[in-house]
């Protein structure tokens, strides 16, 4: 047991460290002036974009599904002829 939490210790301690070197990285860059933060705002706003763009897509299919339920609900469903479904 002991050596288990020596191992997760040891991952959390690499994943820290990795993560402060690639800030510290970014910070001191030699392109540490208006290139690096430029290049981090866009791709900031690139992923903001995407994440939006995807919100949009679950938003539709949603309504598309809550649409669905409010024509079963109200009876205006296919029979199962119609759809082809089979009966028994």
């Amino acid at each position: 047991m002991a050596a288990f939490d020596r191992g997760k210790g040891l991952a959390k301690g690499f994943f820290w460290g990795a993560l402060i070197g690639v800030v510290v990285g970014i910070l001191i860059t030699t392109r540490r002036d208006k290139g690096t933060w430029e290049d981090i705002g866009k791709s900031a706003d690139a992923l903001v974009d995407k994440t939006k763009e995807q919100i949009g897509q679950a938003s539709r299919k949603m309504e598309e599904l809550a649409n669905r339920g409010k024509d079963s609900s109200t009876g205006e469903q296919e029979s199962p002829k119609e759809t082809g479904a089979f009966q028994v």
